[in-house]
């Protein structure tokens, strides 16, 4: 089943849907210095980590991607929710 984060959710099916991956949930429930990974079917995202001064930061796919390798740019949450919109 496709899941969808926090910001694609709402951009697909309206402000009443409930995602799958709530962004700000899986972070606050992270120890320090470490990521879960997830897969958004909407914008990409791989994982979401969180470092020792609790700033959350998400990895992005930068296209260089093959079967074996997916290479990621982590963002700051605040870079994430500024990306343009591509859904």
């Amino acid at each position: 089943m496709a899941e969808f984060c926090t910001y694609c959710a709402p951009k697909m099916w309206g402000e009443e849907a409930i995602p799958e991956i709530d962004v700000v949930a899986i972070s606050e429930a992270l120890p320090q210095d470490s990521y879960s990974l997830v897969l958004c079917e909407g914008c990409g995202m791989a994982a979401i980590g969180k470092d020792d001064a609790d700033t959350i930061f998400i990895a992005m796919p930068t296209g260089n991607t093959s079967e074996n390798n997916k290479e990621v740019k982590w963002l700051t949450l605040d870079e994430y929710e500024k990306l343009p919109n591509t859904i």
